[in-house]
């Protein structure tokens, strides 16, 4: 039988499986760009070399040619970029602090904006939300495992033969 307890923590993992949701990328024209937006900036290799050179970027920052981050800024020839990075301090506790990154919009090859795609969303919840209740349903009705009486008698036998002979003519 299963506890109360543990009842609980069925229930409360998948309240937080629903709450999770798809996300995906959309290509944007940069001259679309709005403060606010969360975006991963394609840069071209002129701005990888300059970041990874500049003392005040942290390398970790960049995926390959990307930087992701949130658009704080918007000026004619350049953006700026909001990038969360965590730091581990020295009781190994993980903060996140935000670092600004200026960008001329002659290095930002693409920019891709993260949009939540409700079909897939949709879907996830839905499932999750079928298998919970299933989950929820079994365990009310303790799952078999009632203490009933067992049945009676051994279960059928079903034999499998090893080897089989093969007689070529």
């Amino acid at each position: 039988m299963i506890d109360d307890e543990t009842k609980q923590r069925g229930v409360v993992l998948g309240l937080l499986l629903l709450t999770s949701g798809c996300h995906e990328y959309r290509m944007i024209p940069v001259a679309q760009l709005q403060p606010g937006m969360d975006v991963r900036a394609q840069l071209s290799e002129n701005a990888i070399d300059r970041l990874r050179h500049n003392a005040d970027v942290e390398t970790r920052m960049l995926d390959g040619f990307t930087i992701s981050g949130e658009v704080t800024r918007l000026v004619s020839d350049s953006l700026m970029l909001s990038v969360p990075t965590t730091v581990f301090g020295g009781d190994y506790r993980a903060m996140v602090l935000t670092q600004s990154v200026l960008l001329p919009r002659a290095d930002v090859v693409g920019a891709e904006v993260r949009r939540l795609d409700k079909w897939k969303t949709g879907m996830v919840v839905g499932g999750i939300a079928a298998a919970t209740a299933a989950i929820v349903l079994a365990m009310q009705r303790g799952a078999g495992a009632s203490g009933g009486t067992p049945v009676q008698g051994n279960p059928p036998e079903h034999r499998v033969p090893l080897g089989f002979r093969w007689q070529l003519p």
